[in-house]
């Protein structure tokens, strides 16, 4: 027995390369908002390890704007690399450390929905309206904050004026 988990530590390469992971059907960049081990490559080097992801799954419905709503999931994911010594085989593999590449996933009970919505005309109207207010009112501050200045200006040169005669 020793020699088989001796040899498979000598032997096993746990570098590797996700191309995709995604649970449910594909949903848009913009409502998956990417995906976190899409891409992902992972080189170990020299002797070999156990590399662990742990994903979080959480429930999702998308209901697009004209089309029936989709059951599909978003994820997270934290991961754990332990590189694993040859000449500790016997221990590491009593104590469950073996040499390879593990997915764990555990599901959320929450669920998120993300619906698209159009606004109304009056929402956009609403919008308009309190940025042409916003702009006058900042515009009505500048101009008093202005005319005062101007005003204790003058008054400062009428009595500069009168001092100096």
């Amino acid at each position: 027995m020793a020699d088989v988990i001796a040899f498979t530590y000598g032997a096993f390469n746990v570098t590797h390369r996700v191309n995709v992971l995604s649970f449910g059907p594909y949903l848009p960049d913009n409502v998956r908002k990417g995906s976190p081990l899409h891409g992902r490559s992972v080189f170990l080097g020299e002797g070999t390890g156990m590399h662990q992801y742990f994903l979080k799954l959480v429930p999702l419905i998308y209901a697009p704007l004209r089309a029936a709503p989709m059951l599909s999931y978003q994820y997270s994911v934290t991961e754990h690399v332990r590189k694993l010594d040859a000449s500790q085989a016997q221990v590491e593999a009593a104590t469950g450390l073996l040499p390879g590449v593990f997915f764990n996933y555990e599901l959320s009970p929450l669920r998120v929905r993300i619906e698209e919505r159009r606004r109304s005309l009056g929402h956009f109207l609403t919008n308009c309206c309190a940025i042409v207010g916003g702009v006058f009112t900042v515009m009505g501050l500048v101009d008093t904050l202005v005319h005062r200045a101007l005003r204790v200006s003058k008054s400062a040169k009428k009595r500069g004026g009168m001092l100096s005669e």
